[in-house]
């Protein structure tokens, strides 16, 4: 008696997530349109240096290729050490009008050390769509009233509709 060995064809592969695409970057077309001062510039352009200072409460209205919506999900600020300065807690807001009305998209509270395999913490929030993004400073990991807050890199993961 034989026996046939049938072998089971592969599974089909599998298709590839969708590339992250970092929003806010200046080669991607992402722009700083309105701020409190020129530094926000800095926050967008791909060099994770430190940036000095700025003041709890300030903002700034970032907006996306071409000033075209798109969906985003994902948050992402570059803590590089441990810092007083670090940034500790900012809200999102998203809009489909620099002047408004803006949206809520939550408040975030960062980790004041740096994470080792990313430096990058993550924010991940219900996918929402618009053209323009706004980031409003609340504290730094001082605690102090007042104190300033230092600033790296922003990425805002997502894509362009």
């Amino acid at each position: 008696i034989r026996q046939r060995t049938v072998q089971a064809s592969p599974p089909p592969p599998r298709p590839a997530p969708p590339a992250r695409n970092n929003l806010l970057l200046q080669s991607n077309g992402g722009q700083v349109l309105a701020a409190s001062s020129d530094l926000w510039t800095r926050t967008n352009d791909g060099k994770e240096a430190e940036i000095y200072w700025f003041e709890p409460g300030t903002e700034a209205i970032f907006a996306f290729k071409d000033e075209k919506p798109a969906a985003f999900d994902t948050f992402a600020v570059l803590i590089p050490g441990t810092n007083e300065a670090n940034l500790k807690d900012f809200e999102l807001q998203v809009a489909d009008s620099p002047s408004g009305p803006y949206r809520s998209i939550g408040a975030f509270t960062t980790q004041n050390l740096k994470l080792i395999r990313s430096p990058y913490q993550e924010f991940k929030f219900d996918p929402v769509t618009g053209k323009y993004l706004k980031v409003k400073l609340l504290s730094a990991h001082s605690g102090r009233t007042g104190r300033t807050i230092m600033l790296s890199e922003f990425r805002l993961f997502g894509t362009p509709n």
